[in-house]
């Protein structure tokens, strides 16, 4: 009975490797190379725990671009800047379509929100809609500039307090990006030890958690119907989120009054009431649902990337202590001691400039962006991409790129300046922090204004270095949602 069973399993097994071994000999040959792929999980173990490294290895062998295997899905990995260029910008339709994954799905009410929509019309006037919000609502840059320095300065009365003592900062941080985007989504902002506050930060920790234990569903589905950490925790963090998100929609649609625009919320409310008129491009289609969803991508979107981002600028300040005294020697001979930064310093201080470039660089917040896939059969590079091919664009290795960039392990600022110490815009590096084309991050003017003056302010004010106990922060980041520090401690001085 056994032996039957032994050669029942090695008869299965055989037919599965001659299965792959074929399917993958006799594809279409106008496809990308690539590593031949593993029955049933193809090639997800050369992908790794950290598939960013992993992928960036597998280019060294099969090239800037190669397919790959997940599951059922066929992969189509991008590791060169130009190849990039060309899809998500020269040939930005045909790439700008998005795989719904079965936690895309869960994560927004079926793909209601700009982030994991599939592109079409409906998504178009969303993400227009959004855009608009977002640039129209509280009058401009200057507003954007008020509200992000006035948590700022309640960030540095909370740090001042550390002086000389090693702390860490991510709470602090946190709070202080999280309350500049909800005064724009929901005109509130929260305290420290506000338990919706508490719940924001549980529940964002939940979807990083999820993502980094393996969302292996997206790629073998039937895994859904067994024991699955990383899927119980997202599921958690859905109804967490939906918690707190429900109950401010209500708030809004209680007290909401024509003519009257307090915030994002009373934006989208508006277009919803204004879907119901014949006229409308949007009727029938856009629903309370899709308010709550760009509620939601704005939300997290704002606050996920730039907390990490400026957690990351105190990390390499203080593992680069000459990068630091520039800054602090560039702010003193512009700003003073007189007053804090603001926004029309930015073009006077290139050094600053560049080192937040660097940051955005050598950090990869997204290492991986979030995965296309083609909306209709195309080509790039001369290989054949047929239509439903799922896309990734490796910003890691583009960042790490040795025919690009000098020494591209080392954190240098002055790669973004040139021979006059003038800071050279990164258009035309190989560089894509926040993307590009049709799926170029909502958010990205916002989040570049909140990071310099974040990190003006905080260099104006502060010195930070190693803990008092000699532990230097980890440089090797945790890779989920997006690639955060792991928890680290360090020692804040005034200087001023």
């Amino acid at each position: 009975m056994i032996a039957e069973i032994f050669g029942l399993i090695l008869l299965v097994l055989t037919i599965m490797i001659i299965y792959t071994l074929v399917s993958y000999y006799w594809d279409d040959p106008r496809l990308p190379p690539g590593p031949i792929p593993l029955p049933l999980i193809g090639n997800m173990l050369q992908m790794g725990p950290n598939p960013h490294i992993g992928l960036t290895k597998l280019a060294k062998k099969y090239g800037k671009i190669f397919r790959i295997q997940v599951g059922a899905h066929r992969i189509v990995v991008i590791n060169d800047i130009e190849l990039a260029r060309e899809a998500l910008v020269r040939k930005s339709n045909d790439f700008a379509g998005r795989p719904m994954f079965y936690t895309a799905s869960l994560i927004s009410r079926g793909g209601k929100d700009i982030a994991f929509a599939d592109f079409g019309p409906i998504w178009k006037e969303q993400r227009k809609l959004a855009h608009s919000a977002l640039r129209m609502f509280g009058n401009g840059v200057k507003s954007i500039e008020k509200r992000t320095c006035k948590e700022v300065d309640e960030l540095i009365k909370k740090l001042e307090a550390a002086d000389g003592k090693s702390i860490d900062p991510k709470k602090d941080v946190t709070l202080a990006v999280l309350n500049v985007i909800c005064s724009f989504v929901f005109g509130e902002r929260y305290e420290l030890e506000d338990p919706e506050f508490e719940t924001i930060v549980k529940y964002n920790e939940q979807f990083v958690q999820g993502f980094r234990a393996g969302n292996l569903v997206d790629f073998f589905p039937w895994l859904r119907y067994f024991p699955n950490k990383g899927l119980d925790m997202i599921k958690q963090a859905i109804k967490d989120r939906d918690v707190v998100l429900q109950k401010k929609y209500r708030e809004h649609l209680m007290t909401y009054k024509d003519g009257i625009t307090r915030d994002l919320t009373d934006t989208l409310l508006k277009v919803l009431k204004d879907t119901h008129q014949e006229n409308s491009k949007l009727k029938g289609t856009f629903t309370e649902d899709h308010v709550l969803m760009t509620l939601f991508d704005v939300f997290s979107a704002g606050t996920e990337t730039t907390s990490t981002c400026i957690l990351w600028a105190i990390i390499f300040f203080v593992m680069n202590p000459k990068v630091q005294d520039n800054v602090h020697k560039e702010l003193d001979a512009v700003i003073g001691s007189d007053r804090m930064p603001g926004l029309d310093d930015r073009e006077n201080l290139p050094y600053l400039e560049a080192t937040i470039a660097e940051i955005l660089r050598y950090s990869s917040l997204v290492p991986l962006l979030f995965p296309h896939s083609t909306t209709v059969d195309t080509s790039l590079s001369g290989y054949f991409i047929p239509k439903e091919t799922v896309v990734m664009f490796n910003a890691w290795s583009m960042h790490r790129d040795q025919k690009q960039w000098n020494m591209p392990l080392q954190f240098d600022p002055t790669r973004f300046l040139d021979s006059n110490g003038n800071y050279v815009c990164p258009a035309t590096f190989s560089y894509l922090p926040f993307g590009a084309g049709r799926r170029v991050c909502l958010a990205e003017s916002l989040g570049k204004i909140q990071l310099f003056l974040f990190i003006s302010h905080l260099l104006h004010k502060f010195k930070f270095s190693v803990s008092a106990d000699g532990t230097v922060p980890d440089l090797d980041g945790v890779f989920g949602s997006s690639l955060s520090p792991k928890p680290f401690k360090i020692s804040i001085n005034n200087r001023l």
